[in-house]
């Protein structure tokens, strides 16, 4: 069983520890260590389904997937809902493509340090503890679904009326014990290690009930692949620069500059596109299917590679 993460949500640059959950949407069960080695991961930690704001979040991110997947990422939806609940739930709504598993327990919750915190009257120790009289001050506003900003309980009550919620014993069971479990979504790299969160966490509560963007979720990837590349070339960078100071007796003829680096970057990304489109990089069958036309180095290195292979 992973053990808890004590110091707060894991962040960026953190090794996401190894889960095993019921899968909801599949038979078996689902391992965060299978997609290690294979794939990038979206991983969203939510409240049970008797949370009509996590029901939503869910229905969000599942309606990224297919974005996600375009760009090599897969997406897991874990809720706080015993096994046989959330497949009666999904059976009714299904939602395509989604892969969910079951964690009643809040095991997965607890291990990517994600609090469940405690209502009192009016002692708020943000996260462990909120009062009462905070959580009835913190406004929540839906555009569309609600008539204007209701304050937390008053928008559930309202969400869950909309959407003909029967609240059955094991949603009052998971309600009873973790109604303050705060959620998270966590995107993990190939190896596991954490390249982006977001949580309810920050902030004091004032992003409770709140999720990122699909833009930001989007972006986030990006930046995470970009990364990724830049890393790359500076190792390519860095070996030119030390083969050039043996050429001319020490002298580095390399003097990088942010435009300078911009289209080298550029460059590389061209070339590993073009190795993969034709055939010079092994890639898988679906990569081939998804694979553009040849791409045009800029001009400026065009130019300079001409003159180095005379």
């Amino acid at each position: 069983m992973p053990e808890r993460h004590v110091d707060g949500p894991l962040q960026p640059g953190d090794r996401a520890p190894n889960i095993v959950l019921d899968a909801i949407t599949r038979e078996g069960k689902i391992a965060l260590d299978d997609f290690r080695g294979q794939s990038p991961i979206l991983v969203g930690l939510f409240r049970g389904l008797h949370c009509p704001f996590c029901r939503r979040h869910i229905a969000a991110q599942a309606q990224l997937d297919a974005a996600l997947r375009d760009k090599g990422v897969e997406s897991l939806t874990v809720v706080n809902t015993p096994i046989e609940r959330a497949r009666l739930y999904f059976r009714y709504h299904p939602l395509p493509n989604l892969l969910a598993a079951s964690d009643p327990e809040r095991v997965s919750h607890r291990a990517f340090g994600l609090p469940n915190l405690e209502f009192t009257e009016k002692e708020t120790e943000w996260p462990r503890k909120v009062g009462m009289d905070v959580v009835m001050g913190m406004q929540v506003d839906i555009p569309g679904e609600l008539p204007g900003p209701m304050n937390r309980l008053a928008a559930a009550e309202q969400l869950n009326n909309k959407d003909g919620y029967e609240m059955m014993e094991a949603d009052q069971r998971m309600a009873a014990t973790g109604q303050g479990q705060l959620f998270g979504q966590f995107l993990l790299d190939r190896e596991g290690v954490v390249r982006w969160a977001f949580t309810e966490v920050p902030e004091g509560g004032q992003r409770m009930f709140g999720m990122p963007s699909p833009g930001e979720l989007m972006s986030a990837r990006l930046r995470r692949w970009r990364a990724r590349h830049r890393r790359a070339v500076g190792v390519v960078l860095s070996t030119a620069a030390g083969t050039s100071r043996c050429a001319r007796g020490g002298a580095a003829v390399f003097a990088p500059t942010p435009a300078r680096d911009e289209r080298l970057i550029r460059a590389h990304l061209i070339r590993a596109h073009n190795d993969r489109h034709s055939g010079k990089a092994p890639r898988k069958q679906d990569d081939r299917d998804r694979a553009g036309p040849i791409l045009e180095p800029p001009r400026d290195l065009q130019i300079r590679n001409a003159h180095q292979e005379r």
